[in-house]
């Protein structure tokens, strides 16, 4: 609070004022030194109980305002315990911002936890985050990016009836469930989705199976770059998961496409086979364009002058700092690329079409056991529901293990000598003791007694009566 603030301040300042004040009285006091601190000792032990009294209530005010202090201020410590924290960075790898810590979505969420009517901005006005002081001078060539931050709070009047060691706290602990909220490990995209395989027609299914597993070995593969040597508890690394689910594909799936390919399984052939047309249109369309465009490149290649190449050799050096001729790129280069990449397009879309036509003629034949086929689906699904449990157990097992000290909020708890600052309320007493001390020593008690009895002599009624 800014009373409290002041107050303190008061306190803090109070011995310095004694000491001005001294120095003002000694310089502009016409006596000389030893003669006024002569005079202030001979009349000191008198006011002796007034500066002893005056010293308790000085103690009394510190005491007073650092209690209060500590009655309407709270703080803890939030430190950021992962690699990137020390670039200044999230996670994710997005730039830190200390203003998050206090953003409008924690404050909200803090202000229902402690059940109080106070707006955002309120709460927010009573809340600071700084960072925890490095050790050691920083200049422009020694600089340091902290990884620990303390979130303070100080009340004010109309925050004066909340609690703060919970309020600081409350706010810390929203702000850490957000963190790990929006930083936490992704896994969504281990999840197998069996729903959507059972409604697929049964030529879709391993296609669709293998792009699930496809998408579990890459993620296993990324993983593995973070830490190779981790094992779950059933033995497995990431690779070795990865692994499972490349087999998988290359293996059960392409067992189960031949084999339901080869009995001509379909849910409704005649659709099926109308779809397969269809494609083949488009991609015949395709390919036909494929292939004018590699033509016209031939074409562009052969209007070329044969000589032309002899004038794009140019001086050039190598790494060792010898000249020798080097052939610069030139439009022919350009339409060479161009075709090799339309030939292979048109090869790529000649093998789908025959696939399709064969898919086709396969289909026609039909009247294979679904039996077996669903069997073997079954098995099939078995197998990639358990490469999806281990890959989300070894992954959740990795994340305990290393990221669950992600964020460490530490409570800045403070103990009676911390609330009463012993030490500082030594020293400032003591300062306040002697500069108190020191006034009574220097204030002209005796010449402002003597100029009183200057101004009213001794004898003044006798002399008013002629006795004298």
């Amino acid at each position: 609070m800014k009373i409290i603030k002041y107050a303190r301040y008061f306190v803090y300042l109070l011995p310095v004022a004694l000491a001005a004040l001294v120095v003002l009285m000694v310089l502009g006091s016409k006596q000389s030194i030893p003669s006024r601190v002569r005079e202030g000792l001979q009349g000191l032990v008198r006011r002796v109980p007034a500066i002893i009294l005056l010293t308790v209530l000085y103690a009394g005010l510190f005491v007073g305002v650092n209690l209060m202090r500590s009655w309407t201020e709270a703080r803890t410590v939030i430190g950021f315990n992962y690699k990137e924290a020390s670039q200044g960075l999230n996670p994710n790898g997005t730039r830190f911002n200390t203003y998050d810590i206090i953003s409008d979505e924690v404050l909200e969420e803090a202000i229902q936890r402690l059940d109080t009517d106070l707006s955002i901005r309120q709460l927010r006005s009573t809340l600071s985050v700084y960072p925890l002081a490095a050790g050691g001078s920083l200049s422009a060539e020694r600089y340091y990016i902290s990884t620990e931050y303390v979130l303070s709070y100080s009340a004010n009047l109309k925050t004066i009836m909340l609690d703060p060691r919970k309020t600081v706290d409350t706010v810390a602990e929203v702000y850490n469930e957000q963190f790990q909220e929006t930083y936490s490990r992704n896994t969504d995209i281990l999840s197998v989705d069996l729903a959507l395989v059972d409604a697929a027609d049964y030529l879709d299914k391993p296609g669709l199976m293998g792009e699930m597993a496809s998408e579990i070995q890459e993620y296993m593969q990324g993983c593995q770059l973070d830490d190779p040597s981790f094992r779950s508890s059933s033995g497995e690394n990431f690779g070795d998961v990865g692994t499972r689910a490349g087999k998988f594909k290359s293996i059960t799936l392409e067992r189960l496409r031949a084999y339901i390919l080869s009995n001509g399984i379909s849910k409704d052939p005649e659709q099926y086979i109308s779809r397969l047309n269809y494609d083949n249109t488009i991609k015949s369309i395709s390919y036909r364009k494929n292939l004018a465009a590699y033509e016209v490149r031939l074409n562009a290649i052969d209007l070329y002058e044969r000589d032309l190449a002899s004038i794009v050799l140019v001086p050039t050096r190598d790494e060792a700092g010898e000249f020798y001729m080097g052939r610069t790129k030139i439009g022919v280069d350009n339409f060479a690329e161009e075709a090799e990449s339309f030939i292979q397009n048109a090869t790529d879309l000649q093998e789908v079409i025959e696939t399709n036509n064969y898919e086709i003629a396969q289909l026609r034949q039909g009247g294979g056991d679904r039996t077996a086929v669903d069997q073997l689906l079954e098995a099939a699904k078995q197998e990639l529901k358990g490469v999806e449990e281990s890959a989300r157990q070894i992954v959740k097992e990795y994340d305990e293990a290393n990221t669950k000290d992600i964020l460490v909020i530490t409570p800045q708890g403070r103990s009676i000598k911390a609330m009463l600052r012993t030490k500082r309320g030594i020293v400032l007493t003591a300062g306040f003791l002697v500069m108190l001390t020191a006034l009574f020593i220097v204030y002209p008690w005796q010449t402002k007694t003597r100029n009183r009895n200057e101004l009213i002599p001794l004898d003044y009624p006798y002399r008013q009566t002629g006795r004298i």
